[in-house]
């Protein structure tokens, strides 16, 4: 039985024309196996230089395709391609002496950043001097098409080898470690079966008949059927959206960056592939996308900014932040240009976003340095604010309320995270004794496999303790969030005279009991809803709780009772807890669980 796709392979072929990228691929997926099999001790000598080299290794792999790609069209690079070749291995072993020790977070999204750029310069260096936008549509096309077809073998020979591996072990008994078994399948397919289907795919000559420039039943459907009326719902709601804006006069939410860039995602996609028509009447409802398509994205860019731009001044830049505004900006200038512009050369829509993502990952002006110098400023303003610092000099922070000994820890967990802490050698004095030359970073960050061993999380509790800063071992690094839970373990005895009622509390969100009379958090967390026996609902405030707490909710916490009182306008109540948990986020208190019990007083009227 032969197998189609398999068929589509010509290995004498691809090693003959693409020898270095098959050469590189294959070293990556051996390198990811050892990795994967923890053949490699994580703490070695040898898995530092392992996570250099896949840094390098990615690079070999995109430049060399795309140095293959340009021997295609370019006879200079066709006559000089192993010169050239012994070129890229030199500037990418002079990347890889470079590199730290230790290479960081930011090496990994500078190595990321640097293999998008050079993945967009395959898509428009081999026709950039070629004045045909059909030929040059007509390339992207064949490899955006090639390149899904490959992914889609890709995963469908994953999945069903996949099945096959559990039915082995639901049948037979023959198990495996999942995490071992799954993640070498993975690699081996990714590595190995992937670059050698797209190459065997790709192009003999990168010059293109009227055939292969025509657009099949099912790419015509897609395109106009489907992908242009999904722009025109997401335009839609965005411009319902900056409607409701003009009228309440209300600044763009965060959330509509997400809409924003999904619209500008699918969008530009629905342009490209429409870009070139070559049917001799061109539908109505095509042509009036493409003329205004990018009059609209013009628009949503802008609000895309503002959006971003009321959380930089808010909270300040991070990577993330960096992106979106950046991303904002690029739509903003790409979309003036094709307004503006009688050809519309979609050669600069890579070239242009190849540019951006270089300034914004390898640039001085990257996102790691500005979120650093974004962080702080802020951070010198807030030790401003605890009078630990008074004309440039650090000193031990005194008395801190609840909220300002929360934003200081957070501040110093996102510097800490980016091995920034250092900064402060220039504010300490000589009687203020800093971990600052103590603390020594080993974090390991690989693109193709994340570890993260540092100490990033103790540097920055030595760094609280110096300066006399309450840190949270509670903080989840995922959700940005301070959680706290504060409990009472003794048993606590109290006179109910007087009280008309006494309700368990052991509400936890969304989970209410089938009794009438019921206590229990809203959905969002921020207070308690009492339903009476009439059925008649209260809302009760937890206000008088953080007055009375406050400056507990740090971490785990241990106190001797905890009791608090509090009045609705037909109800008095006294709480009284074993314990209550729940986060902090910029200063909002979310509460996700409370123990305990409740006297309840019905107010005269």
């Amino acid at each position: 039985m032969k197998l189609a796709f398999l068929e589509n392979i010509n290995f004498s072929s691809v090693l003959k024309r693409f020898p270095l990228p098959i050469l590189f691929s294959t070293i990556i997926g051996v390198l990811s196996i050892m990795l994967v099999e923890d053949l490699i001790e994580k703490d070695s000598e040898a898995f530092r230089i392992t996570v250099k080299l896949l840094h390098v290794l990615l690079l070999l792999f995109v430049s060399s395709a795309l140095l293959s790609i340009l021997r295609l069209s370019n006879s200079l690079v066709k006559n000089n391609f192993w010169f050239l070749a012994g070129g890229l291995f030199v500037a990418v072993l002079i990347y890889y002496f470079l590199l730290p020790k230790y290479p960081l977070q930011k090496h990994a999204i500078q190595t990321v950043g640097l293999v998008v750029m050079l993945h967009l310069f395959i898509t428009v260096l081999p026709y950039w001097k070629n004045e045909d936008l059909k030929q040059y549509w007509a390339y992207n096309k064949i490899l955006l098409l090639r390149f899904i077809e490959a992914s889609l073998y890709t995963v469908f020979i994953f999945l069903s080898l996949s099945v096959a591996l559990v039915a082995l072990d639901k049948l037979f008994g023959i198990s495996f470690r999942p995490l071992e078994i799954y993640g070498d399948l993975w690699v081996i397919l990714l590595s190995f079966f992937h670059p050698l289907y797209f190459f065997s795919r790709f192009p003999k000559d990168l010059v293109f008949d009227n055939h292969e420039l025509e657009n099949s039943l099912p790419f015509r459907v897609f395109t106009r059927r489907i992908l242009i009326p999904i722009v025109f719902l997401y335009g839609l709601i965005l411009l319902a959206y900056v409607l409701k804006i003009i009228t309440l006069w209300s600044w763009p939410r965060g959330w509509v960056s997400n809409m924003v860039l999904w619209f500008s995602v699918f969008g530009t996609l629905a342009y490209l592939l429409n870009y070139i028509q070559l049917e001799e009447k061109e539908n109505r409802f095509v042509r009036a996308f493409k003329k205004y398509y990018f009059h609209f994205q013009a628009l949503m860019s802008i609000v895309l900014m503002l959006a971003v731009y009321e959380r930089i001044k808010t909270y300040g830049v991070t990577e993330a932040r960096y992106i979106v505004a950046s991303v904002g900006l690029w739509l903003f200038l790409i979309s003036s240009y094709f307004v503006v512009s009688k050809r519309d050369n979609i050669k600069w829509i890579p070239a242009s976003l190849a540019l951006f993502i270089f300034i914004g990952t390898v640039g001085p002006l990257n996102m790691h340095n500005a979120t650093i110098r974004s962080q702080f400023s802020r951070f010198m303003v807030e030790l401003s604010e605890a009078g630990m610092l008074k004309d440039g000099v650090l000193q031990k922070a005194g008395e801190l309320t609840s909220n300002l000994q929360i934003k200081l820890a957070q501040r110093m967990r996102v510097l800490g995270e980016r091995n920034a802490l250092s900064k402060l050698k220039t504010l300490t004095p000589n009687d203020l004794e800093l971990p600052l030359d103590t603390m020594q970073s080993d974090r390991v960050v690989s693109p193709l496999h994340y570890n993260n061993y540092n100490h990033s999380g103790s540097e920055v509790r030595a760094y609280a303790l110096a300066l006399n800063i309450p840190y949270n071992d509670k903080f989840n690094s995922r959700t940005r969030l301070d959680n706290f839970s504060l409990y009472s373990p003794k048993m606590f005895s109290t006179s109910v005279g007087g009280y008309d009622r006494i309700v368990q509390l052991r509400s936890y969100k969304n989970n209410y009991n089938e009794q009438k009379e019921t206590i229990s958090l809203l959905d969002d967390g921020t207070a308690l809803m009492y339903i009476d026996i009439d059925s008649s609902q209260h809302q009760v405030s937890l206000d008088n709780f953080l007055h009375k707490y406050d400056d507990q909710l740090i971490g785990n916490a241990e106190t001797d009772s905890l009791v608090f009182e509090t009045d609705t306008e037909k109800h008095h109540f006294k709480f009284i807890l074993q314990n209550i948990a729940g986060s902090i986020k910029d200063g909002q208190y979310t509460f996700n669980a409370i123990d305990g019990i409740v006297l309840i007083k019905q107010l005269e009227k």
